[in-house]
């Protein structure tokens, strides 16, 4: 799933995911949007937060992002 989609289904403005996810503002959360290219340190975190699997997550099973997710931390 890409991260407009995710964000869209979940219904938050790019300002509250940034918010959860602890960025400083949605103008990141915007350019990701734009680019296409989520970064993993983005998509592990949209993970441990809301346990979507969005960019190169995507392709992850639920267990192989689990782990990844408790080695990235």
């Amino acid at each position: 799933m890409d991260l407009k989609t995710f964000r869209l289904s979940r219904q938050l403005s790019q300002a509250k995911l940034a918010e959860d996810l602890g960025l400083r503002s949605k103008s990141y959360i915007c350019e990701i949007e734009k680019s296409g290219v989520v970064p993993q340190s983005v998509a592990v975190a949209i993970y441990r937060k809301h346990g979507a699997l969005v960019g190169p997550l995507a392709a992850l099973t639920a267990r192989e992002a689990a782990i990844l997710a408790k080695v990235a931390a």
